[in-house]
């Protein structure tokens, strides 16, 4: 039985033909189920705002770490014009050994990447940093799947891109993220889940996950949701500082989140000076672009949670 060898997707390229994002039953049981869990989807699903869904576990508590994985997902997205993205697999060094782009079977058999067999029946390698992701054009169809590689902050959340003299694994046609077209041959086993997430969703959509903005309890869909508030313990505390939101309002927050405000101008003034370097370029390097959709990112990201839980009180 001869394999076409799989080959990779570049910018330029036309954009492949949709599949089912699911390679496998498991796979549509936990996708169904994450499209019915406010706290596994972000985003509103539009060019300007992409729709992350999480196939991977998440870890509720852990707000940086969702959304270091959520800002390279949109990103990605961004720069690629596509509206939805699954997140595979989160940050890992670690991949299945492949022939040709298929993985190859701990028993010898052939293998296409669309057969969904679990990961212990694969031969596994050790590989750079990465997030396993796909993208496509909405819930149903998947375009390109991608290896993005990072490096990881003290905490262990995605930061940035992994330069190539940082790689250990590097080879001739290894790029920071990495497109495969997206193709699975199979029939569907389940129907399609439907997206319910409840009342007044959308307006909160990139503001979670944290109780006063999501369910504890996923499968209570009867709730409506509550908007952040003053009762944030990290924004109403005694030991307060002041500072200005520059329309004219002051804003008591506790010394952290005044550090934190200090720290979202230093965010904009790395990605100002790389935006402005980059403006005066012709053609500026693909690496540097991916760069800086990232930073945009971040920067939003902590303004959001900045804005969230600071408390604005009249001048």
């Amino acid at each position: 039985m001869s394999r076409t060898p799989v080959k990779r997707w570049y910018r330029g390229d036309p954009i492949p033909p949709a599949f089912d994002p699911c390679k496998s039953a498991e796979e549509e049981e936990r996708y169904n189920n994450a499209l019915r869990n406010p706290n596994r989807v972000y985003g509103t699903g539009t060019a300007d705002d992409p729709l992350v869904v999480w196939m991977n576990k998440i870890d509720l508590k852990n707000y940086d770490w969702i959304w270091a994985h959520n800002n390279f997902a949109k990103a990605i997205a961004k720069s690629l014009a596509l509206t939805h993205v699954w997140i595979i697999k989160t940050a890992h060094d670690c991949q299945y050994k492949r022939d040709e782009g298929f993985k190859i079977p701990v028993d010898g058999s052939l293998s296409s990447s669309s057969t969904g067999s679990r990961e212990n029946e694969f031969f596994i390698e050790p590989a750079d940093m990465h997030i396993t992701l796909r993208f496509g054009t909405n819930l149903y169809e998947c375009r390109l799947s991608a290896h993005a590689y990072v490096t990881l902050d003290c905490d262990g959340n995605p930061h940035e891109y992994l330069q190539e003299v940082a790689r250990k694994f590097w080879k001739d046609d290894s790029n920071q993220i990495e497109l495969w077209p997206w193709k699975v041959f199979r029939n569907r086993v389940l129907q399609r889940g439907e997206f319910d997430l409840g009342q007044s969703w959308q307006q909160f959509a990139n503001m979670g996950p944290f109780l006063s903005t999501y369910r504890p309890d996923p499968q209570r869909l009867g709730d409506s949701y509550l908007s952040p508030s003053a009762e944030n313990p990290r924004a109403a505390v005694n030991d307060t500082a002041f500072t200005h939101d520059g329309n004219g309002h002051k804003i008591a927050i506790s010394h952290d989140l005044y550090e934190e405000a200090l720290q979202v101008n230093r965010d904009w003034e790395e990605y100002k000076a790389l935006h402005d370097e980059l403006s005066a370029l012709e053609n500026p390097p693909e690496d540097k672009l991916s760069a800086l959709w990232v930073m945009r990112e971040h920067l939003a990201t902590r303004k959001r949670g900045f804005m969230r839980d600071a408390k604005r009180i009249p001048s």
